[in-house]
């Protein structure tokens, strides 16, 4: 098996859960999309190994190591192309379980996949709330810029131009 597959993955590497909606109603197809993570360069050998310095990532198929070269996520259905070979790396974590950022704060054991979430995360130990509704007689605010967002919405609260 290669770093991209998971235990009852078809022969490309990735689970078929069928289409995946963004709107949350196939939740349960979301998740089982998502193989568990596998331990960075270790137990990795395979046939076809990657170069690029700094990644350890291996293939059992030239084409798969031949599209991984190119910066194209090799994950079934995936096929997303990057710029520089970290942003693949990065992109990784979208299909595996890999979360490599700790929340620091003593005692939480929370961990993420994106910086952006550990941040807003860190404002629930904080209390820091930096979105604030400037329309006259509101002034409410908010930890998370998609409540902040969700209130614009439905208010029809506006900023001043």
């Amino acid at each position: 098996m290669t770093d991209m597959e998971c235990e009852g993955s078809d022969a490309h590497g990735s689970p078929d859960p069928g289409p995946y909606k963004k709107d949350g109603k196939s939740e349960k197809r979301r998740k089982a999309r998502k193989p568990k993570a596998i331990k960075q360069c270790e137990e990795q050998e395979r046939e076809f190994q990657c170069s690029f310095d700094g990644c350890c990532m291996g293939f059992d198929t030239k084409k798969d190591l031949e599209l991984h070269m190119l910066n194209r996520c090799t994950w079934k259905g995936c096929g997303k192309h990057f710029h520089l070979h970290k942003y693949l790396l990065q992109h990784r974590r979208v299909h595996l379980d890999d979360r490599p950022l700790k929340c620091p704060w003593k005692g939480c054991t929370q961990s993420f996949k994106w910086a952006w979430a550990r941040t807003e995360h860190m404002r629930v130990h904080t209390g820091e709330r930096p979105y604030k509704c400037t329309l006259a007689g509101c002034g409410l605010t908010f930890r998370f810029v998609s409540d902040f967002s969700r209130h614009k919405r439905n208010t029809g609260h506006k900023p001043a131009s």
